[in-house]
């Protein structure tokens, strides 16, 4: 509870940050990170928004997308961020995971199965 607490607090700090002159892609990417850890799902969506409006999106911020939406129960908008996460970078081994458990979920085990392996041996100490 703790935890959650600190990253609503955080999230909060950074949301009010992102409308700062001087506030960058970075800002408004942690400002995401934080509402995301902080459960605050239809907040970090807005701030996404904004994020994509002004900066070229990257792998990690398609792979954020794709668990935000997840949680909102839009899991095939879920899945196709994960996919553009890995066109991005094939070697996303959050991407990869995060795919996985959604095909796990979604009753496709082969696939699943093919993208956990995948991230497994990109990272086998993890």
């Amino acid at each position: 509870m703790a935890e959650i607490q600190s990253h609503l607090l955080a999230a909060r700090l950074l949301h009010r940050l992102t409308n700062w002159p001087f506030a960058g892609s970075d800002t408004l990417r942690w400002a995401v990170w934080a509402n995301m850890m902080a459960g605050e799902y239809q907040e970090t969506l807005l701030l996404h928004e904004t994020l994509k409006e002004k900066y070229t999106l990257e792998s990690s911020d398609h792979d954020n997308l794709g668990v935000i939406l997840c949680r909102l129960d839009r899991n095939e908008e879920g899945m196709a961020a994960f996919d553009q996460a890995l066109i991005l970078d094939p070697n996303n081994i959050g991407a990869l995971c995060n795919r996985g458990y959604l095909r796990i979920l979604l009753e496709m085990p082969g696939k699943a199965l093919q993208d956990l392996n995948k991230a497994v041996s990109l990272a086998p100490e993890r």
